[in-house]
């Protein structure tokens, strides 16, 4: 994950969720980063939250995947990602 690009996008996408504190949009950002290596998509991520900061996190992870899809954008984690996940068997 590019964290300049990250931190500005996710800084825009989750106003009002996440108040404008730095370092949780790095924890956040870093939490993403550490789902995607785990090869978690948004919605398992989203079902294996635990407690209300995960499940807030896990919303966020899912309107930043779903704005890259938007924007035909990939970031460092989903060259690893999304690859891995095509190749898994079915």
């Amino acid at each position: 994950m590019t964290i300049p690009i990250s931190l500005a996008l996710l800084k825009e996408l989750t106003e009002g969720l996440i108040e404008d504190d730095k370092v949780l949009l790095q924890q956040l950002i870093s939490t993403i980063s550490n789902w995607k290596n785990d090869l978690k998509t948004p919605s398992q991520a989203a079902a294996s939250a635990i407690g209300e900061r995960d499940r807030i996190f896990a919303h966020c992870y899912g309107l930043y995947d779903a704005h890259l899809k938007a924007c035909n954008v990939l970031d460092f984690d989903d060259l690893i990602l999304l690859p891995t996940l095509l190749l898994q068997p079915q």
